[in-house]
C-alpha cells in the first residue's frame, strides 16, 4: 500500500518471472478482470511481446504522474520483458473510495502551470528515475554520483533536505563500504509515513526478486530513537537498501558493501 502525492491511497502488487509464467498470468488476470467488471473500458497497449493495460469506468483517461482524479482509469497492468528473458509484472490499483479522490480543476489560463515530472516509458516519473539512478550507482560504490573529494552528492532526491555519498567505517581508520544517504523533513507525522511507505513501494519495484525483504521496529543506537525501518539485502550481502521511518524525519540508505 502506498499513496499518490494528493493522498489517494493505491495497491501495488510486482513479480519478476519466467516469460511464459508472465503471458500466461497477463492472461488469465485479464479474463479475471473483465469477468469481475464487465462495464469497465480496457486501454490496452501491446509494443512487440509487452502488454500495457490501464482499465475503468467508460471514457476513463490514463492517469499522468500527477493525481488521481475523478475520471481517470484506476487500474493500470503490465508485462514487459527483460533483457535476460524474464518477465516484469506490475498491477496498481486506486482506490475508488477515498475522500481525497476529486474532479481535476485545470489551472487559470493566466496562471502559468507548474513544470510537471517528466514522464517517462512504464510509467516511471522524475522521482522514480532520479531513485533508478541512485539505486544502479551502487555498482560502482557511487563513484559516478559525488563529487571529488567531498561527500556531496550530485544526484539529490525530489523533498530530500540532504543527500551525501559517505564512507561506512569499522573503525576510524577502515572503511567497510559507501553508502549514499538521504533524508527528509516532513511536515508531520502522517506525510513521513506517506514518504516511507513511498519510497517502499518504489523499492519493492526496484530491487530483484531474489532479495530479502523485511520489516520491523529497531532501536537507533546512537540517539535510542525507535524507529520502523525496510531492509532489502542483496544474496551475498554485497548490497542493501535501508529506508528508516521516525516521527517526521524519512531515512535512506543505500549501501555498497566492500
Amino acid at each position: 500500500m502506498t499513496t499518490w502525492a494528493n493522498n489517494v491511497s493505491m495497491c501495488i502488487c510486482f513479480a519478476q518471472v519466467a516469460f511464459a509464467s508472465g503471458t500466461g498470468w497477463y492472461a488469465r488476470t485479464m479474463d479475471a478482470l473483465k469477468s469481475l467488471n464487465p462495464s469497465w473500458h480496457f486501454i490496452v497497449k501491446s509494443p512487440g511481446v509487452d502488454h500495457y493495460v490501464d482499465a475503468g469506468p467508460p471514457d476513463c483517461e490514463i492517469t499522468p504522474t500527477e493525481g488521481p482524479y475523478i475520471g481517470q482509469c484506476p487500474l493500470h497492468l503490465e508485462v514487459a520483458k527483460q533483457s535476460d528473458g524474464s518477465a516484469k509484472l506490475y498491477l496498481m490499483m486506486n482506490s475508488l473510495s477515498s475522500p481525497y479522490l476529486m474532479h481535476h480543476i485545470p489551472l487559470s489560463p493566466s496562471k502559468p502551470a507548474p513544470s510537471a515530472p517528466s514522464a517517462v516509458g512504464g510509467g516511471c516519473d522524475e522521482f522514480c528515475q532520479s531513485l533508478k539512478k541512485a539505486f544502479e550507482a551502487r555498482a560502482s560504490a557511487f563513484e559516478d554520483i559525488h563529487t571529488t573529494n567531498s561527500n556531496v552528492s550530485t544526484l539529490k532526491l525530489g523533498g530530500a533536505k540532504d543527500c551525501m555519498v559517505n564512507a561506512v567505517k569499522v573503525s576510524p581508520s577502515v572503511d567497510s563500504g559507501t553508502q549514499f544517504v538521504c533524508y527528509w523533513q516532513e511536515a508531520s507525522a502522517s506525510a513521513a509515513e506517506a514518504r516511507f511507505r513511498d519510497l517502499v513501494s518504489r523499492f519493492q519495484v526496484l530491487v530483484p526478486s531474489n532479495w530479502s525483504t523485511r520489516q520491523e521496529n529497531e532501536l537507533d543506537e546512537p540517539t535510542g530513537v525507535n524507529l520502523t525501518a525496510w531492509h532489502a539485502v542483496e544474496p551475498g550481502n554485497k548490497h542493501d537498501v535501508r529506508v528508516y521511518l521516525s516521527g517526521d524525519s524519512v531515512g535512506l540508505h543505500i549501501t555498497a558493501w566492500k
